[in-house]
C-alpha cells in the first residue's frame, strides 16, 4: 500500500489500534468482557487525534516547541459512556507535582472530580 493512499491521520493512529485491541483482548481472556467495535474505534481515533494535536512540533523562531497545552476542544463520550481526563503538572521550582482528575457524561455533565498536590520527597525512598 503507497503512503499516499493511507493517509498520516491513520498512520499516526497505529500504536492506538494496536494498543486497543490488546487491551480488549485482555478484558475478553480475564474480565470476559466486550466492548462495542464501534466505541472501540471511535474512542481510538479520538485519544490518537488529541495526543497528535498536543504533540505536534511547532516552530517559533528556530526553536522547536511541543504543543502540551491544553486543548480548546473537547469530545462527548458516546451516550451512556463516562469519559474520564486527567492532568497532571510539576512545578521543578517549588518541588510539587499537581493532579486532577474529572468525569463526564455525554452532555459534558460533571460526575466526579478531584484534585491534588503532592511534595515530591513522598515519591523517593531512601534514608
Amino acid at each position: 500500500m503507497e503512503a499516499s493512499t493511507f493517509n498520516q491521520e491513520r498512520r499516526q493512529a497505529i500504536p492506538w489500534i494496536l494498543w486497543t485491541i490488546w487491551k480488549n483482548i485482555n478484558s475478553l481472556l480475564y474480565a470476559e468482557t466486550q466492548e462495542s467495535p464501534s466505541l472501540l474505534v471511535q474512542r481510538t481515533q479520538e485519544e490518537a487525534a488529541l495526543w497528535n494535536k498536543l504533540n505536534k512540533a511547532k516552530s517559533n523562531g528556530g526553536q522547536v516547541q511541543a504543543d502540551m497545552g491544553m486543548p480548546k476542544y473537547w469530545f462527548p463520550p458516546t451516550q451512556g459512556m463516562i469519559k474520564c481526563n486527567l492532568h497532571a503538572s510539576w512545578r521543578s521550582d517549588k518541588q510539587f507535582i499537581g493532579v486532577a482528575w474529572i468525569t463526564r457524561n455525554h452532555r459534558g455533565d460533571v460526575c466526579m472530580h478531584a484534585r491534588d498536590a503532592f511534595p515530591t520527597y513522598l515519591g523517593q525512598t531512601g534514608g
